[in-house]
This record gives structure tokens, sequence and C-alpha cells, in this order.
């Protein structure tokens, strides 16, 4: 039989069966093939229908595709430009000039030849190019010792033609192995050889390729049109994906190669200021694949050894859209054979076996993409300007890699970065967290870094109360400088210019922990007195945790650590975890967006310094549903709800009390409000409360409040304003209207918080004004909402405060205004607010006399006698 064979240009699908053999014989291509052709079942004969599968064509398309954005993509190309290799180096082109790769792509390849030319030192001592073009033959088209100059050498380089012929790559590469680099240098001068071709050879290539490497020749690959990419990757050195390139894209193949010389030690190529990144990248391979759409049996049976001609039918089923192409296939099994018959439809078929089946087979031809994920090194060089460091629609002019100056509006010429003038004017420790991971891109760390150097501009003077500290963190944690340790802008500068990018996975929850433990200090005052500033961490991050959030960060939360979160819009969520409040996450829609965010932050960071009542004395008392209605899971959102409002309250004997009341049928008091002294014990202790279930009464909970909680003797404080907070669903509040007067009677102000499908009007009149009531709408928003109430309670915290109201004296004792202070008129008690039973005479004075008894029936009766004596003398 005949044997067919013909190479078919790259880019146009292959016909049915062309530029494959028309009879093949390959036992190892259907190892099990041979074992089911010995069955006699029909069931099993019929496995063999699905052979025909196996058939495919090579690829034809090819398309490859760094994943990064315009921008990136535009920095590549420009630090390509910059690139420059200047070492001691022979470097040798070999060019495939064959009919698959054609005179376009040939001249394509000569272009990029010329184009990696001019980032290499072409000199004698230096970097020697040789330019080796192949096809049915090899030749020399310029030596490695031929120029001495890049000038001439392009000169003559252009002038290459195109020769056409067979690929004939294994042929070139024993070439290159025996002539291609001359012995006149010295031995340990790096040799390196780039194979410009579409890979697809005839012959066999990769022992050529194997002996070239183990010589000690660096072997790169550059695909050329429509390439196959498994060929170039078998010829490459490892690791494969710095060696392949894709000579399509000009500069960046002159930036891979740069970069993997730079790699390699073999040259610095690679300019001040840049680095070189991993990008993910894709070669996409748009394949001709051969589908299977029907069979049909012509025969099958045993003649012996006698000739069998047999006419084979054609398969007239429409199976698909598509034209089918059909082929005949005769199945021998007695000679152990695997024949694939390439004949037209109908023509006769003459078998000499002993044992045949005789099928023909129908096909269609479809196209579909095969992609192959690659790592793509680059070198990538960001301008200064990248990170819009100039304010206020200021313009920003670069000078360099690294210095460039901003072109201010009207009005803010004063500030080199046209920003506003603030002033951090609070006094609170600052501790900037910088994310530094391998996620987070070079540019996003160098965009942080900007905004925090333009934030330290901007708003950190020489009289700024504020203390500054810096950490960043990958895998792990490093503090860069603890807070205080800097004072003065320039130094701040400094610190931040030092930053380098710690690399690993972005571990936010382990720096937040690790913060919380080591990043603050107290500096102490006097011997026994220490100077306990609000801490600040502002966390600056762009990329997911790779770890839990939220139990660090409610770790830091508990032990008064005040967060601030930084990042882009689509970590919002995480950015709320980690906060805890909504109101302290600052997010931006795109990474230009960040720099206008400086005067945002510095509000925040200052609102922590105001925030609550710190300083204000005042006694509150949190009062939680915990009935059925609530339920168990939301209970625990009430409490940390209470949690997030009870950090913005200075917590101590002297300025705020907290106190916790419990309600379901009956109320339960957790903790009074002397019971705990620090912020962290009422955190501890909120934690700690228990769901109660059952019918919910809030009545009865005011009216504990109000008869045992708000009294002296479980730590309310005269002349101190007080105030109640309800937390309820609304469920079970019809009784509470008339506690919630007696409260506010005296003087107590009284705020609901009703969340759900509440009873408004029953809520507001336990509340009695309008600005004393927030609805929520649903649990999981009360997050939303802390801010909110800490507002409304330090209003009327600040009010003038009446000494007698509430009563301050037990018992039933009178409250009386005296010289701008109280005293306590007691009856039965005594103590300075009647606290104990009197022991005393009545007759001191303390209870008034009991009246003698009236005698004036007897005195008149006298008087009548008397006068009746008189009168009868």
């Amino acid at each position: 039989m005949r044997r067919e064979t013909e190479v078919w240009r790259s880019g146009t699908p292959a016909p049915p069966g062309y530029g494959t053999d028309s009879v093949s014989t390959d036992n190892n291509r259907i190892p099990n093939l041979l074992q089911l052709l010995k069955m006699k079942s029909t069931r099993q004969l019929s496995l063999l229908f699905l052979l025909p599968l196996l058939l495919q064509v090579r690829p034809s398309l090819l398309v490859q595709e760094i994943l990064v954005d315009h921008d990136t993509i535009l920095k590549i190309k420009a630090a390509a430009e910059m690139m420059q290799c200047s070492a001691a180096v022979d470097v040798l082109f070999l060019l495939d000039g064959s009919y698959s790769v054609g005179k376009g792509s040939f001249e394509r390849s000569k272009h990029l030849t010329l184009t990696l030319c001019d980032a290499l030192d072409i000199r004698p001592d230096k970097v020697r190019v040789g330019v080796i073009q192949f096809s049915s033959t090899v030749r020399t088209e310029i030596s490695l010792n031929s120029y001495s100059s890049r000038d001439k050498l392009k000169k003559h380089l252009k002038k290459i033609t195109y020769r056409g012929g067979s690929t004939q790559t294994g042929l070139a590469l024993k070439y290159v192995l025996k002539k291609g680099f001359s012995a006149d240098r010295n031995s340990s001068i790096p040799r390196v050889l780039l194979l410009l071709s579409d890979g697809r050879s005839q012959g066999a290539v990769q022992q050529a390729a194997t002996e070239l490497k183990q010589s000690g020749v660096t072997v790169y690959t550059v695909g050329i049109r429509y390439p196959r990419w498994e060929e170039l990757h078998a010829l490459a050195s490892a690791p494969v994906e710095q060696h392949v390139f894709f000579a399509e894209h000009y500069s960046d193949a002159v930036n891979g190669l740069c970069t993997a010389l730079s790699t390699s030690a073999v040259c610095k190529a690679v300019p001040p200021g840049c680095k070189v990144q991993s990008f993910s990248c894709e070669r996409k391979t748009l394949e001709t694949v051969k589908e299977l759409q029907g069979n049909f049996v012509c025969w099958k049976g045993s003649r012996g050894s006698s000739p069998y001609t047999s006419l084979c039918p054609f398969y007239r089923q429409v199976l698909s859209t598509s034209r089918p192409s059909c082929e005949h296939v005769a199945l021998s099994m007695s000679a152990q054979r695997f024949y694939t018959l390439h004949c037209p439809v109908g023509l006769i078929m003459h078998v000499i076996l002993a044992e045949l089946v005789c099928l023909l087979l129908c096909y269609s031809y479809s196209k579909k993409y095969k992609i192959h994920p690659a790592a793509c090194h680059r070198t990538v060089c960001y301008d200064p300007c990248d990170s819009q460091p100039c304010q206020n629609l200021g313009t920003c002019v670069s000078e360099g890699l690294e210095k460039f100056h901003c072109v201010c509006p009207p009005g803010y010429g004063s500030d080199p970065h046209c920003a506003p003038a603030l002033n951090l004017d609070c006094s609170v420790d600052v501790l900037f967290l910088v994310e530094g991971s391998t996620a987070l891109s070079l540019e996003g760390f160098m965009r942080f870094k900007s905004f925090l150097k333009r934030f330290l501009q901007t708003v950190v003077g020489a009289d700024t109360p504020t203390k500054i500290g810096l950490a960043q963190y990958g895998d792990d944690v490093k503090l860069e400088a603890k807070v205080g340790k800097h004072r003065d802008v320039t130094a701040l500068l400094r610190m931040v210019d030092a930053l380098q990018p710690r690399g690993g996975k972005a571990m936010t929850g382990k720096a937040l922990q690790y913060i919380t433990r080591h990043g603050f200090q107290s500096s102490p005052i006097f011997a026994d007195v220490h100077d306990d500033l609000p801490r600040v961490v502002v966390l600056l991050t762009a990329t997911p945790s790779t770890d839990h959030v939220v139990e660090p960060a409610k770790y830091a939360r508990d032990r008064e650590v005040f967060i601030i979160a930084v990042g882009p819009e689509d970590l919002k969520a995480q950015l709320n975890n980690i906060t805890g409040n909504p109101q302290r996450s600052l997010t931006y829609s795109s990474p230009d967006r960040l720099g206008t965010k400086i005067p945002e932050l510095r509000a925040k960071i200052c609102a922590v310094d105001n925030q609550g009542c710190l300083g204000q004395p005042l006694d509150l008392i949190f009062v939680l549903d915990g009935s059925s209605g609530v339920g168990r899971d939301n209970f625990i959102q009430l409490k940390d709800f209470v949690r997030s409002v009870s950090v913005q309250f200075d917590i101590n004997r002297d300025v705020a009390q907290m106190g916790l009341v419990v309600f379901g049928r009956r109320p339960v008091t957790v903790f009074d409000l002397d019971t705990h002294n620090s912020g962290s014990d009422i955190l501890k202790a909120v934690a700690e409360a228990s769901f109660l279930g059952g019918a919910a009464s809030t009545g009865s909970a005011l009216l504990h409040v109000h008869t045992y909680s708000l009294t002296v003797g479980k730590g309310a404080r005269p002349g101190v304003n007080k105030a109640v907070v309800v937390l309820t669903d609304g469920t079970g509040a019809e009784d509470a209207v008339v506690p919630a007067q007696k409260l506010r009677d005296n003087g107590v102000f009284v705020f609901v918080v009703g969340i759900g499908d509440l009873q408004q009007e029953s809520l507001l009149r336990i509340a009695g004004r309008a600005d004393h009531m927030i609805t929520v709408p649903f649990y999981e928003d009360l997050k939303y909402f802390d801010d909110v109430l800490v507002q409304m309670v330090c209003v009327e915290a600040k009010r003038p405060v009446d000494l007698c109201r509430p009563n301050p004296c037990m018992n039933d004792g009178m409250c009386v205004l005296w010289d701008s202070s109280y005293r306590c008129q007691c009856r039965g008690w005594e103590g300075p607010h009647c606290e104990t039973r009197s022991t005393k005479n009545p007759s001191r004075g303390d209870l008034p006399r009991v009246a003698a008894p009236r005698r004036t029936g007897r005195k008149g009766h006298r008087d009548l006698n008397r006068r009746h004596t008189t009168t009868k003398h």
C-alpha cells in the first residue's frame, strides 16, 4: 500500500488524514486492542468502534497572553527599552528558514533578532553574536567573530535571505554542537543559543538537544507564528518558563530574555529601581479535533488464506451539521495488526487476511482551544507617578525612576503634593501595619509606601502630639519602628523609604495578633503613672488574608486596640470583619483613588481620640433581651454590640462605669456598676453573659434597674449622669412604659435599640423621645449603629447634673440640695445616704415627736363647774 506524507502549513486546518500515513502499524498506540481482537463476544468487539477517537490532528493555532493589565504590559515594554546586557558571553541565533515558517514569519524572526541585538553590548570583549539559518540544510550566516560592532552586525543581518525547505531542527542542533561555537575564547565564557522556530521539526531532535545542553550551552526557544509548544518546551533548558518566549511580541521577548540572563547571572540587565516579577500567562492552542460521528460494519469473518474482495457501502445517515469525512478501517485478529485504510468511498477493498473486521468510519472536524498555563518572568519598572502622588487634581511630572514633582492647581501650591492643610492634632498612638506579601504586586507595595509618605508629609508637623510606629507583614511580622521612636517627619520618611517587601503569604490574622501583643508599650510619666493613650492600628492591605482574621481582630479589640483598615472595595467584607465597625473601614474603588483618602484617614484616627465619652463621668447600664424571641445566636450579636460600644468609654471608678442586666421572664444582674474597674474586664464579663430563654418582660427588667441597679449600694454615684440602654426585638415591651417613665422622672436617660420586625410604637413610648431610639432591620446590621448610639449617649452625658435626680438617698430618705451639694434627711435610718438603720433615741430630732393627748373634754367640765360655783356664790 502507498504511504502518503506531506508538510502542510501551520495555521491551516489539516484535511482528514492529511499529513498522516495512509497505512500505520503502531501496536504501542493501542496496547489493549490486540487482546480485544481475540475475544469472540459481540459486546466486546463493539468496543473497537471507540478506537478512532484516538486519531487527532496536531495544534494549528496559538495565542500567548500574559494575564496582567494594560498598564503592566506598557511597563514591561518600557523596561525592555532600558535593559542592556553587558558581559562576556557568546550568543548564537538559530533561525528556522523552512517552508512551514514561511517568508513573512522568517522576516519577523529577523526583526526580533535585530531588536535583541539592541539590548546586547556587542564588542569583542563583551557580547559576540552569530547567526545560523537552517531548513533542509544548515548554513552559517554570521560567525561569532565576524563583527565587532552592533551597527555592522545589524547591517549584515538585514541582508540574510529566506531559503525555504524542510524543517531539519535535529540536523541544525548537531551542526551547532560541532561548529557553532568557536574554541578561540575562554571556555568559562557563557554560551547561549536562541532557537527561533515553529517547533514543527522533521526527524528526531531530542537527543541532539540533550547533547547540546550537556555540553554547557544554555538553550532558549522562541516560538514563531503558530508554534508547536510541546517541542519547544522539550528543547529549552530548565526551568522551561524562563527559557521559552514568543517572537510575535518583540518587547516581551526582549524583556524575558534579558530577565532570564540576569536571573542566571550571565549579565546584569535589570535597570536600577526595577524588579523581576512572575506573572501568570497562558499559551492557547486552537486544535483541530477529529470526532467519530458514526460507523458501519462492512464485513467480518474468515476466508482462510484466499484473497477476499468486498464493496463497502457509503454511510448515508446525516449525523451532524458538518459534512462528515469517512474512511475504512480493517482490523485483523490473526495477524495481530491494526490497519487504517484511506481510500475513496465505494472503491473495492482487497483483503488477504485470515480473520477480519471491516468498518466504515465517519468523522467530523471541530476546533477547540487547549490552554497551557505557564509562568512568565519579566522585569517591571514603575514610574513614580504611577501611584498618583499629586492630590487635588495636581499633575505629576516624572523625573526618572524615583523622582517627580507636582504641578498644583491654585490654592494648593504651598504643598509639594498639592495636599490641603491638615494636622494630626490628636493624642493617640498609631501603628501602621503594611502588607508586604508575595500576592501583593511590587506596584501595590510601592503604592502603599507612596501613600504612607504622603500621609506623613501632609498631617505630621513639629508639634504633632501623635506618636507613630511602623510594621510590615507577610508570612511573619517585622516591627520596623516602635511607636514614638521617630518624632520628626524626616526620620519618619526615611523609615518608610527603607521598607522592602517581605514576601510570603498574607497572614493578616497572625499579624494583628502579634501587633496587639508587641506593637505598643506604655511610656511612664511618673513612677506609678503611665501614658495610656488610645491605641490605633492602621492596616494597609490589598489581598485576601490566607488565615482567619475574625478571632485575631476580636482579640485586638478586646484589648482596647482600635483598628482602621484601608483596602480595595472588593475586600470590604474582610475589612469590616477586622475593624468590627464598617465606619472604620476605608475602601477605594481603584488604586489611583487611594491618595484621595488621606483626609478621611486623618479624621478616622483623630475620631478615636474623641471617641465615646472619654473623660466624661457616666453610669451606664445595658439591658439585654435574652428571651426565646431573640434566640441564642442573635443574643451573641447583642453581646458583641455591647462590647463594641463599651470600648468607646473610659472605664474606671472616676470616669465611666458600666453594668449589665439580662432579662427573659425575670431580670438577672450580670454585673453591677462597681463590679469591674477596667474595659478589658467589662469585655470579658459581657462575653460570659448567659442566654436565658423564655418569654420576655421588659417592664420587670426596667423596674429591677430602677429599684436595685441604680442605687448607691450597687455603685451608682451621685452627681453623675445615668443612662439605660435597652436592646430588644420589641416582644414583651407592653409592660415597660410605666417603669421607663419612672426612670426618666428620676433623671435617668433611657435609650432603646429595636431590632427586626418590632413594635415601634411601644418602644418609642419606652424611649420617650424619637432621638433616643434606634431601629435596626437585622441583627447583622447592629455593627453599623454602635457609633450612633455612643453619640446619642454622650450628648446626654454632658448635660448638667441634678444632684438629687435620681434620688441618692436610700430607704425613703429625702434629698435636699445644699450649697452646691446635697444631704439626705433620713427617717429611722442614718448615714450619708440613709443606708444604716438608726439605733439612737428618736428624741434626737431625727423623727418627729409624738403629739400629747388632748384634754379638751376634762378641761371644759372643770370650767363649767368653776363657772357654776361662781354663779352660785
